[in-house]
């Protein structure tokens, strides 16, 4: 039942990425800006570098921080395990 749950998250979250994606980065960057941080960091985690990086360059300077600072924690535990 847990890995169905967790299915259907993976798949949601993929068709966010993908939606996202899909956007220029001004109309993108406004929906990151309002937001949750946490699911923000999620989607441009998934998302291709250059993609990301344009939307990054319009989102909210500080906030803009904040993401690439759990970007970056997020990595270097994935390269602790």
């Amino acid at each position: 039942m847990l890995d169905k749950v967790e299915s259907a998250n993976d798949e949601r979250l993929t068709l966010l990425v993908k939606a996202y994606s899909a956007m220029g980065p001004d109309e993108a960057a406004k929906l990151i800006n309002a937001m949750n941080i946490v699911l923000a960091v999620r989607i441009l985690r998934n998302m291709k570098v250059k993609k990301a990086g344009t939307i990054l360059a319009v989102v909210e300077p500080r906030r803009a921080a904040q993401i690439s600072e759990m970007l970056a924690r997020a990595k270097a535990r994935k390269k602790k395990k």
